[in-house]
């Protein structure tokens, strides 16, 4: 049985992978029948040779859920199975919790070396918020005081 799925070419840290179509029993590395397309995750960004990916569909070739959601993404199941697809664009842009609190952890450092030192100092919170409260606590006790007697 012939799957389409991905195949790791990148370096530590820096995943790139191939679209191919390779045996079920080869390893995930291995030796693949052919290639039908790129997929880089970290730029967002694929490649798929359309023709060669609706062939190997067409012979009965069964895909990866990573390759499904990326031909999906691109319209290509679409037009295999006859109707108008369309790409989206914003597939890929959809950003992924670990890398969305790195930005936000990188973004104060970066502020902070391009901002001078000399930073508006933050106002003190006012006292005045905090004597409702206390005045609230102070009329249930007494109010508590007055059932008592």
């Amino acid at each position: 049985m012939v799957k389409l799925r991905l195949k790791r070419i990148g370096k530590r840290k820096q995943p790139y992978y191939r679209i191919v179509a390779a045996h079920v029993s080869v390893a995930r590395n291995g030796r693949a029948l052919a290639e039908v397309g790129l997929y880089d995750p970290m730029n967002a960004s694929v490649k798929i040779d359309e023709e060669q990916a609706i062939e190997w569909l067409n012979k009965g070739a069964q895909m990866s859920e990573t390759v499904a959601d990326l031909f999906h993404s691109q319209g290509i199941l679409a037009r295999w199975k006859g109707a108008e697809g369309r790409v989206r664009d914003d597939a890929l842009t959809v950003d992924k919790p670990k890398r969305r609190r790195k930005k936000a952890a990188a973004a104060p450092a970066e502020q902070a070396a391009t901002e001078p030192e000399a930073a508006e100092p933050t106002e003190p919170v006012e006292q005045e918020e905090a004597a409702p409260v206390e005045q609230a606590t102070a009329e249930s006790t007494e109010s508590a005081e007055q059932e008592e007697k």
